[in-house]
């Protein structure tokens, strides 16, 4: 089995927080991957990229004893980053290599899945790039099981590190493969030298589709087909083992919509009040796939109702002072209401009765000091939603 080389500047690199290390749950296993402390902002990005350690970190999975179990792809860039910045291209970019022999692949939009064997088992599995336990690595390794299985002819041999490519419906990111569910062969590397070997030599995988060998004949057609939907765009393998990346600027746009459309910040959204703002944000990030757009209404809707459903719990849990024998017995009890605490706390002052009756009482000395309680009791709200667990909860209503 082959030793990581590096060590010690590995340990240096966990210790500064530039690479994540994650245990596997049951063996002595464990999956380094770099992370975006390993670009201070002091820095360059090109200073970032100038250990070979460091871009080895892609999700590294060594055992106890530093050996390498599996060694997936070094981090790889996207072209047009190379053209922008002479100084990285020198540091990941060989002098000659875009004159080399190349091979063209489909650049699937998926999640990376990196082949290991746990000890103590019989069959390999799946992990993603820092985690051995994610929903990607859980599910490709059960289609990777099934696959070995159903075609016991497949082979994986031993010191090879197998990646794959993780696509099934509920883990589209932005290309849409409709009911695609499946793993797909992207390389096979050996652990101590790094070199692939030709896929060709693995009958049985589904593989990339292949766009031949014309580096410049791809560039040329990539430029004309920039505006190309539902696909990510290229990777680009040379002869001396040096990938780089070629994506669709339709896919860069889609992908930073999307990522406009995480729970944080719809939340976010939601809580400043731009619902109507953040279901357009759906509309453009659809891109006409209807079943997307359902998909992010309902998770809209979702957020909504949970944060009916917290107003509703805090208001059947809201007692008024003059309920207790003192203000201080009553402030005792909300405190006792925890996270609930809050928005009882302004629940009792009633802001929503004043506001809709238009009646200012005790409470209240304006009917703007009312609506200033409303948006802090509809800020309570939302971070009751923010911090929801998703487990059964004590409180039914």
């Amino acid at each position: 089995m082959a030793i990581f080389k590096n060590k010690e500047e590995l340990l240096a690199a966990v210790e500064s927080g530039a690479v994540s290390k994650v245990k596997h749950p049951h063996c002595d296993l464990w999956i380094y991957n770099y992370t975006r402390a390993a670009i201070r902002e002091e820095d360059s990005a090109e200073a970032a990229w100038d250990s070979p350690t460091l871009r080895q970190c892609r999700g590294l999975i060594l055992d106890k004893d530093y050996n390498v179990v599996a060694r997936p792809f070094e981090k790889f860039f996207n072209y047009e980053e190379l053209e922008a910045s002479p100084e990285l291209a020198r540091k990941v970019l060989p002098e000659g290599t875009l004159d080399l022999p190349c091979e063209i692949t489909e650049k699937l939009d998926g999640s990376l899945g990196i082949l290991y064997w746990p000890m103590n088992e019989s069959l390999p599995a799946l992990a993603t790039r820092s985690t051995f336990t994610s929903d990607q690595a859980l599910h490709g390794t059960a289609t990777l099981r099934q696959r070995l299985a159903n075609f016991p002819k497949l082979k994986i041999p031993a010191g090879k590190t197998f990646l794959f490519e993780i696509i099934y419906p509920e883990n589209k990111l932005v290309v849409n493969y409709g009911d695609l569910d499946d793993i797909i062969l992207l390389a096979v590397i050996d652990n101590e030298t790094g070199k692939e070997d030709d896929l060709a030599n693995y009958p049985g995988w589904r593989k990339p589709e292949n766009y031949g060998s014309n580096w410049r004949g791809i560039r040329e057609d990539f430029e004309s087909r920039n505006d190309e939907r539902n696909r990510e765009g290229f990777v680009v393998r040379f002869s001396n083992g040096v990938r780089v990346k070629l994506k669709f600027k339709e896919y860069f746009r889609l992908h930073w919509l999307a990522g406009k459309l995480s729970q944080k910040n719809m939340l976010r959204l939601l809580s400043e009040g731009k619902e109507q703002e953040l279901r357009a944000l759906v509309k453009d990030v659809a891109n006409g796939d209807e079943e997307a757009e359902l998909v992010f209404n309902e998770q809209i809707q979702q957020l909504l109702d949970l944060k009916d459903w917290y107003y509703n719990v805090a208001s059947q849990l809201t007692k008024f002072p003059e309920e207790f024998e003192s203000k201080a017995e009553w402030a005792d009890y909300v405190r006792r209401q925890g996270r609930f605490a809050p928005a009882i706390f302004i629940l009792a002052r009633q802001p929503d009765a004043v506001l809709a009756g238009r009646q200012v009482g005790k409470q209240y000395a304006s009917l703007a000091q009312a609506r200033r309680e409303m948006a802090a009791l509809n800020a309570a709200l939302w971070r009751l939603v923010e911090s929801h667990d998703y487990s059964p909860s004590e409180f039914e209503v």
